[in-house]
């Protein structure tokens, strides 16, 4: 019953994915792009800091909209 392509992953498995495995693996790069910027609520940070050999940048908040 339809279509099933049979596919081998690197460490010896196999399965089967459904539909056309050639047209999915030929689909333009903007379509398999991920869009997400951020994986995590931004409002629930309370601490950003960035080290370098020049210093360190801090800087703290409450949480919120920002706004």
């Amino acid at each position: 019953m339809g279509f099933r392509t049979y596919v081998r992953a690197a460490d010896g498995g196999v399965a089967a994915v459904g539909g056309d495995l050639g047209h999915t693996l030929l689909a333009d790069a903007q379509t398999l792009r991920d869009r997400h910027v951020l994986r995590f609520d931004p409002a629930a940070v309370r601490e950003v800091r960035i080290d370098s050999p020049d210093g360190t940048l801090r800087v703290t908040g409450e949480g919120g909209t920002g706004g």
